[in-house]
């Protein structure tokens, strides 16, 4: 039994002893466990808070052993990791700010684009149209004749240009700013006969032009025409004043006439010239003739022009005898002019290209001297008559020093007036207005 008492407490002990030392082992155990796991834990719930957003935590745990080194890099990771995010966030912002300058760019682009095509459209707006009347101008007149003759889909056009009839005595008689408003109604009035195939073009100051599209047959466009003159046999009514107005026109057929836009146009123009010479608020259509005759005005025009200074001019002078007595009584004068070659130019031809040119007033005055040097030539070589007669133009009569200058030039020829008979038509005296005087 002692030894049975014995045996039984010595197990007692060693189960004892043997406890403590599972005891002792398991807390060294733990303990030794946990300095792994701490730095675990520690690192996961770093990590956990970093994938959150929180980039701020760091590692406390410090060993040379590999738990140590991983906190060590963990960290530096982190201070990393945190310096690459400001550099992010540093770009985001200057991204950000880019961005905002770009859509800031974008928006003053996009205005710009609008002002741009606004100031295009405006730019087109001042260069094809007339800015008193509205209308297409003589710019857009002539690109759209270039247009319809380059579009295949048309077999023939018609250009019809007019001038209002005498419209300068309107801007004279009633001032230029009634004269504009005549202008603006014109182009009203002018404007209810376009559509699709008729244009309507504000060329100059009273011309006006239409384009007919696929119309080139001169009896419908003879026809359009009168329906055209239609649309001013009524006043045009301005500020209570009533006006009545007339107009010349001329027209050109294309291919007809001409094949290519300037001659088209000039065929047009050739025409209403020769419609105001024939008597205005009439329509003519080109021939080839008329063309003909308008470089024929402008070759007798340059030889005018040159006539005195390469001595073209000279005169003659036909005597007139008392029919009674058949004594010499005076001498007409008359004026002759070489052209190319010395052809003869008749004065019926010459005479009123220079009125209408103006040169009638230097040409006139070359006379004068001619005749009054002729005269004291004769009268000092002992010739008997008693006056030379000469033709003037109305041009020169409405010279206002007319009168003063034929005095001084026979005074200074030691001529009397008296001995100096001026010559003028019925027509040239009914054209003079109420205001001029002749006295001599």
């Amino acid at each position: 039994d002692i030894y049975m008492a014995s045996a039984i407490q010595s197990l007692w002990v060693m189960i004892g002893t043997l406890l403590f030392i599972l005891l002792v082992a398991g807390y060294l155990f733990f303990r030794y466990a946990k300095t792994f796991t701490s730095p675990i834990v520690e690192i996961s719930d770093i990590m956990e808070q970093t994938a959150k957003g929180n980039l701020f935590l760091r590692s406390d745990f410090s060993s040379k052993n590999e738990m140590g080194l991983l906190s060590k890099n963990l960290n530096q990771m982190l201070d990393e990791l945190v310096s690459t995010y400001k550099e992010v966030e540093d770009k985001n912002e200057e991204l950000m700010a880019t961005e905002e300058e770009l859509r800031h760019n974008y928006e003053r682009l996009a205005s710009s684009q609008e002002e741009l095509a606004s100031s295009k459209k405006r730019i087109e707006q001042l260069a094809f149209t007339d800015q008193l009347s509205l209308l297409h101008n003589r710019l857009a007149y002539t690109l759209a004749i270039e247009d319809t003759i380059n579009n295949p889909t048309i077999t023939g056009f018609t250009l019809v240009q007019m001038d209002v009839d005498s419209f300068m005595r309107v801007n004279y008689s009633l001032g230029q700013t009634f004269g504009d408003q005549v202008l603006r109604h014109i182009g009203q009035r002018l404007s209810t006969t376009t559509n699709d195939t008729t244009q309507l073009f504000h060329l100059t100051g009273d011309e006006f032009a239409f384009i007919l599209i696929n119309n080139n047959v001169e009896a419908l466009v003879s026809s359009w025409i009168e329906d055209l003159y239609a649309l001013f046999k009524e006043p045009i009514t301005i500020n209570n004043k009533q006006l009545f107005l007339t107009m010349s026109i001329g027209v050109s057929l294309w291919p007809n006439d001409a094949n290519s836009t300037e001659s088209l146009v000039q065929a047009a123009e050739t025409a209403m010239f020769e419609a105001k010479k024939q008597g205005k608020s009439i329509a003519i259509f080109y021939k080839k003739v008329l063309y003909e005759n308008l470089l024929r005005r402008d070759e007798v025009e340059t030889i005018l022009r040159n006539s005195i200074t390469e001595n073209r001019l000279y005169m003659v002078y036909q005597p007139q005898h008392d029919a009674k007595s058949h004594k010499l009584v005076s001498f007409e004068s008359l004026i002759r002019m070489k052209g190319n070659n010395d052809v003869l130019v008749s004065p019926n031809e010459f005479i009123p290209i220079a009125e209408d040119s103006g040169l009638i007033i230097e040409i006139g005055k070359w006379v004068i001297n001619n005749v009054l040097s002729t005269m004291r030539t004769w009268l000092e070589n002992g010739k008997i008559f008693s006056n030379i007669c000469v033709n003037i133009s109305a041009l020169q009569l409405k010279q206002p020093n007319f009168v003063d200058w034929i005095i001084k030039t026979t005074n200074d020829y030691g001529i009397k007036p008296s001995q100096l008979e001026l010559e003028v038509t019925e027509s040239v005296l009914l054209d003079l207005s109420s205001n001029d005087e002749l006295t001599i």
